[in-house]
């Protein structure tokens, strides 16, 4: 007997629309996010962008320390206004892409009426143009985004958890990144599905 899975948890960038086989630091949106920090590190610092962005990212995964909480620390502003510098002008169409199927699917697993969550760590002014170009919004009972959780998608998890009274082991979490969307959520005991484009979503629909 197949174990119960009403309770999906869904990554957003790279799940629900294709990255075309390539890490986010590859993708369009990672190559557009990556930019603007190379912008403000040149504008308001003397350091060299590309060397500190790289330093950047080998803390973020070595101390779990984000690239915008560095940053803000470093020019001495609010996170909020490294966020809103760097996601609030990336225009969706140029690098959302091939969404259709997970559209599909969310919406059948809506009618199903299965639960259904949406935790991203990106800030939620990039999530709103996001979801509101893939019209998805209203599928989702609730959205965490990088502002809802300090360290990892741990703790994203938990708040849902606690909130909703949904044991971890009836969660499931679906992303395609193993080092937040898979390990931390088998770390309490969450069902994982990893998937590396829209259409390895399609089994969701299968589930009991």
């Amino acid at each position: 007997m197949k174990p119960r899975r009403d309770w999906y948890i869904f990554d957003l960038d790279g799940t629900l629309y294709d990255f075309w086989w390539v890490w986010f630091s590859d993708s369009l949106l990672g190559q557009a996010v990556r930019e603007r920090y190379y912008d403000i590190i040149s504008h308001f610092s003397l350091w060299e962008p590309e060397s500190y962005y790289r330093y950047m990212v080998e803390r973020e995964r070595s101390e779990n320390i984000g690239i915008s909480l560095q940053v803000a620390t470093l020019l001495w502003i609010p996170r909020k206004e490294v966020l809103q510098t760097v996601w609030w002008n990336i225009d969706p169409e140029k690098v959302v892409k091939n969404f259709s199927v997970s559209q599909n699917i969310l919406r059948e697993l809506y009618e199903l009426w299965k639960l259904l969550f949406l935790v991203t760590a990106a800030p939620s002014v990039w999530a709103t143009h996001a979801w509101e170009y893939m019209h998805i919004r209203a599928y989702f009972t609730s959205i965490l985004t990088l502002e809802d959780f300090v360290s990892s998608k741990k703790e994203a998890f938990t708040k849902i958890s606690h909130s909703s009274g949904i044991p971890f082991e009836n969660l499931i979490s679906i992303g395609d990144q193993m080092h937040s969307d898979i390990i931390p959520a088998e770390e309490l005991s969450m069902q994982t599905l990893h998937v590396r484009w829209p259409q390895d979503l399609i089994p969701l629909l299968a589930y009991e």
